[in-house]
């Protein structure tokens, strides 16, 4: 599962603000900012997270389920 992009995030960000009432020149900007640095950090969790052993490795004839946690 890819983590959601900018684009994704930031009507988020957006309507947080609205709710508070931040109003500004440049807050377009700042919830662009915010929504990329989200996104960033969420890409590069997934793309470290790990499975421990445990969960095995689907054979020709179909998955199977076994125990196994995520590190």
């Amino acid at each position: 599962m890819p983590a959601p992009s900018k684009e994704a995030i930031k009507p988020f960000i957006d309507g947080a603000f609205a709710s508070k009432g931040f109003t500004g020149e440049n807050i377009s900007d700042l919830s662009d900012i915010i929504a990329e640095a989200i996104a960033m950090g969420l890409d590069l969790f997934l793309k470290q997270v790990m499975v421990a052993p445990g969960i095995p490795a689907p054979p020709p004839a179909g998955p199977t389920s076994a125990p196994g946690t995520l590190v």
